[in-house]
């Protein structure tokens, strides 16, 4: 059985909704309404338990209708992808002549990781520094 969402757990659902209708250029009334389908949901799993999870699913869904966009980072993971492509010959030619370069290729894979933006924007983050 699920526990109930933890209070602590209402800022990232919140800001998770914000997050969505930005990457999906909604209009302030949808925003809106995001922000009312998370509080709805947030109040239910006082009472109810739910997976913090499946409230932002609630949210993505309703976010898809009011878009007809599908997938809501698609901008991101193409602006992600392009980075990546610019560096991605520059790092597979420098990991053989590297010192250690199993260990590299675990620095370069981790860095990756880090910079992975696939639920969220790149901020102020220089991604090429």
């Amino acid at each position: 059985m699920y526990n109930k969402v933890n209070p602590l757990c209402y800022p990232c659902v919140l800001n998770q909704a914000l997050s969505t209708a930005k990457h999906l250029d909604l209009c302030e009334s949808d925003t809106k309404d995001l922000l009312s389908v998370a509080m709805n949901y947030l109040e239910v799993s006082r009472y109810k338990p739910m997976m913090v999870q499946h409230i932002v699913r609630y949210i993505t869904d309703v976010a898809q209708a009011k878009s007809g966009k599908t997938d809501v980072y698609h901008e991101v993971k193409l602006f992600s992808h392009k980075i990546a492509q610019k560096y991605a010959e520059q790092m597979r030619t420098q990991i053989p002549h590297h010192p250690q370069p199993l260990q590299y290729a675990i620095k370069l894979a981790a860095a990756g990781n880090i910079i992975d933006f696939g639920a969220k924007s790149h901020g102020d983050l220089n991604i090429e520094a």
